[in-house]
C-alpha cells in the first residue's frame, strides 16, 4: 500500500442481501467501493480518495457451488403432455426423421468429408436461433464441393465467423451454415496471414487474411510486423473476414470502415468457382458492393487488406465530464471534433447514484471520453508490462459482470451495481492521468475480456458532416438519457450497460450505413455511430428500443446491418422500408452489380430476411 494512504475497510458479504446493505452503508458514510474477489494491489489509486474493499469471494463460492443455469438459458418447463402435444411431438419426431435422412443423402453426395451435422445454431447473443445442416470445411476442395451440392440440393447456404452479429444474416431453419475456421490456406509455408514484399519506398502494404483468422491473430501480426490498419473494430474474438463483410467500423476522423481497405477478396460463388475481385472501394463499382456484402456473392475465402508500412504512436486520454456539460452544453462537443483525431464516449447510467449528490439526476453522472491523437513529439510507448496489468483487470470486471449479472437485471441491485463498476473503470482501468502513448493497433483493441458477457446492442449512423450536426447527435443521446431516466422513475432499467459514441470518416460500401455521407458528397464527411447496449434477457429492452430507434429516425439515423434492427417493426415502425429509404439509390446498385456478376442468380446465398429487406414483395 501507498505511503500515506488510510487503511481500506474490508467488507466481504455472504448473501446478495448483505451486500446491499453494506452499498447503503457506504453511500452513507461517503469513500469509493472497489469490487474484488481475492486480494487488491492498492498501487497507482489515488491517495486522496478513500477506498473500502468489497470482497465478493463468499458469493462467488455460493453462485457457483449453487450451479446457476446461465441467466440467458432459461431452464424448460416440464408440463404433463396433453393429447395436442403429443401429436405435436410425432409430428416433429417425423420431422426430425426426415431431416435425418436429408442429412444423410448430403453427406454421401460430398464425401467422408468435411463432415455435415444438425446443430441448435445460436449466435453469441441469443438473438437468431435455429436448427440448421452445418459444417467446417478444411480445404478449397471440400468448401466448393459443399457448395455444388448445396445448389443441386436446393439448400440456401449462409456462413458463421465467432456468432457475433447480432441481426439475422445467419442461416435460417434447415439452410446450410458453414464455418471457415478450419480452412487451409494457399499461402507460402501454410501461413494464414501473408504480407506482401514491401515495395520500394512505399507507405502501404498489402496483407491477405484467410476466412477463420482472428482479429486478436491479425493484431499480433500487425505489432509483429511494425504495420498497421488505420481502423478496427474493439472485439478481438472476431474473425476479421467477418469484419470486413458486414461494413463493421472503427474509429477515427479521417478513417472509413475496414471494408474499404480492401484490394482484393476471393470467394466461392453457387457454381462452386473460386472468383477474385480486385480493386478499391473508391474506384471500382463492383467493389463497393462485393466490399460489405453481406455474405451475398458466396462464401468468403480470403480478403487482401492495404496496410500503412508503420506502426504510428498516439497519446491516449482519459476523461471524465458531467453529463450536463457534454450532452446538453453547446459547444462541447464541436470542439471536441475540431480538435481530436479519434473520440470515444460512454455513459454509463446511473455512475453517480451511490457517490454523486443525495438526489440523483442523469446529469450529473460522468461520460467516459477516450480521446487518441497523433505523437508528434517522438514519445516511447508503454511497454508489455501496462498491457499485462491491465488485462488482469479488464478480465477481473467482466468476469465479475458475468457471475452477478443477475444484480444488474434486479432493479433494487442496479444502481448500486453501475455505481461501483464505474468506480473501478475510472479509478482503476483508464484512470484519467498523465497521457498515454501506445501504438495505435493497441489503442484500436483496447480492451479485453468484454465478449465474456454477451448482450444486446442496437446501433445507428448519423451525418456530421455539417457543424450544425452536433446539434442532431445531441439530441439522439438526449433522447437515450431521458427514455433512461422516466423509465427509472417507474422502476424499470432497460440500459444497464452503456450508450456508446464515437466517429469515423465515410464508407463507399453500397451497404455501410456511413455511405449516406459520401452519397451527400459532403466537402469534410463524417459520421457519428450511436449504440446502446444491454445484458441479454434485459426486461424491457425491445420495447426501449423502439422508442429510441424512433427518435433516431426522425433525426436521420440509419441502422448498422449487423447490429439488432429486425425486432423494431411493429407500433407505427416498418424498419425494412425505412433502411430502403434512407440507402435510396445505394441498394439498388448493389443488387445491380450482384445480378452483372451472375454470382449467384438463384439467390443460394440469401436468408429469408436478407431477401425481404432486398427484393420485397409489391
Amino acid at each position: 500500500m501507498a505511503g500515506s494512504r488510510t487503511r481500506p475497510k474490508e467488507y466481504i458479504p455472504e448473501t446478495e442481501e448483505e451486500m446491499l446493505e453494506i452499498m447503503q452503508k457506504v453511500k452513507k458514510q461517503g469513500g469509493l467501493l472497489l469490487l474484488s474477489c481475492g486480494g487488491i494491489d492498492w498501487s497507482g489509486l489515488p491517495e486522496d480518495k478513500i477506498f473500502n474493499k468489497l470482497d465478493l469471494t463468499k458469493l462467488l463460492e455460493k453462485n457457483l457451488r449453487e450451479s446457476p443455469v446461465e441467466p440467458h438459458e432459461p431452464p424448460a418447463k416440464r408440463t404433463r403432455m396433453r393429447k395436442t402435444e403429443a401429436s405435436a411431438r410425432l409430428g416433429s419426431s417425423l420431422a426430425q426423421d426426415e431431416a435425418r435422412l436429408t442429412l444423410n443423402i448430403l453427406q454421401a453426395k460430398v464425401g467422408p468429408s468435411p463432415d455435415i451435422i444438425r446443430e441448435d445454431f445460436k449466435n453469441w447473443s441469443g438473438t437468431q436461433r435455429a436448427s440448421v445442416l452445418s459444417s467446417k470445411p478444411k480445404s478449397l476442395t471440400e468448401l466448393q464441393t459443399l457448395i455444388s451440392v448445396a445448389k443441386s440440393s436446393g439448400l440456401k447456404v449462409r456462413c458463421a465467423g465467432t456468432k457475433h452479429s447480432w441481426s439475422p444474416i445467419f442461416a435460417d431453419q434447415n439452410q446450410l451454415l458453414i464455418y471457415m475456421d478450419k480452412m487451409a490456406s494457399d499461402y507460402p509455408n501454410n501461413q494464414r496471414i501473408f504480407m506482401e514484399e514491401v515495395q520500394c519506398h512505399s507507405d502501404t502494404v498489402k496483407v491477405h487474411i484467410m476466412s477463420g483468422v482472428t482479429n486478436e491473430e491479425f493484431k499480433q501480426f500487425q505489432l509483429d510486423n511494425n504495420i498497421s490498419l488505420p481502423c478496427n473494430i474493439l472485439l478481438t474474438v472476431v474473425q476479421t473476414v467477418s469484419v470486413v463483410v458486414t461494413g463493421s467500423h472503427g474509429v477515427g476522423k479521417d478513417s472509413k470502415c475496414v471494408c474499404d481497405y480492401l484490394e482484393q477478396i476471393r470467394i466461392v460463388d453457387s457454381d462452386g468457382k473460386l472468383r477474385t475481385y480486385s480493386g478499391r472501394p473508391q474506384d471500382d463499382d463492383r467493389m463497393k458492393a462485393v466490399a460489405a456484402n453481406f455474405g451475398l456473392f458466396g462464401v468468403v475465402y480470403d480478403v487482401t487488406l492495404r496496410l500503412d508500412n508503420k506502426q504510428p504512436i498516439v497519446k491516449t486520454v482519459n476523461n471524465y465530464s458531467k453529463v450536463q456539460d457534454v450532452f446538453y452544453t453547446t459547444g462541447v462537443l464541436e470542439d471536441m471534433v475540431a480538435k481530436n483525431w479519434s473520440m470515444e464516449l460512454f455513459w454509463f447510467p446511473l455512475n453517480s447514484f451511490l457517490f454523486g449528490p443525495k438526489k440523483y439526476s442523469p446529469k450529473n453522472d460522468e461520460v467516459m471520453i477516450r480521446l487518441i491523437n497523433p505523437d508528434d513529439k517522438g514519445h516511447n510507448p508503454v511497454g508489455d508490462k501496462y498491457y499485462e496489468w491491465k488485462d488482469i483487470w479488464d478480465f477481473r470486471s467482466s468476469f465479475l459482470l458475468s457471475v452477478f449479472q443477475n444484480c444488474f437485471r434486479n432493479p433494487t441491485f442496479l444502481p448500486y451495481m453501475q455505481s461501483i463498476s464505474f468506480v473501478m473503470l475510472r479509478e482503476v482501468i483508464y484512470p484519467h492521468k498523465d497521457d498515454l502513448y501506445e501504438k495505435l493497433t493497441n489503442a484500436v483493441h483496447f480492451r479485453k475480456y468484454i465478449h465474456k458477457v454477451p448482450v444486446y446492442d442496437m446501433e445507428f449512423a448519423f451525418d456530421l458532416s455539417e457543424q450544425n450536426n452536433c446539434n442532431i447527435i445531441r439530441k439522439a443521446c438526449q433522447a437515450v438519457i431521458e427514455e433512461v431516466e422516466r423509465r427509472r422513475c417507474q422502476g424499470k432499467f432497460p440500459l444497464n450497460i452503456a450508450m456508446e459514441m464515437r466517429w469515423m470518416s465515410y464508407s463507399d460500401s453500397y451497404l455501410s450505413p456511413a455511405s449516406i455521407v459520401s452519397a451527400s458528397k459532403a466537402k469534410d464527411p463524417k459520421v457519428i455511430y450511436i449504440e446502446v447496449l444491454s445484458l441479454t434477457d434485459t426486461k424491457g429492452w425491445d420495447d426501449f428500443c423502439r422508442v429510441i430507434a424512433t427518435a433516431w429516425m426522425k433525426l436521420g439515423g440509419v441502422p448498422h446491418l449487423a447490429k439488432q434492427w429486425d425486432f423494431l417493426s411493429g407500433v407505427g415502425i416498418d424498419i425494412d422500408n425505412y433502411i430502403r429509404q434512407r440507402f435510396g439509390d445505394r441498394i439498388n446498385q448493389f443488387k445491380d452489380q450482384l445480378q452483372q456478376s451472375k454470382a449467384d442468380p438463384e439467390r443460394m446465398f440469401f436468408n429469408t430476411k436478407l431477401e425481404q429487406l432486398l427484393y420485397p414483395k409489391k
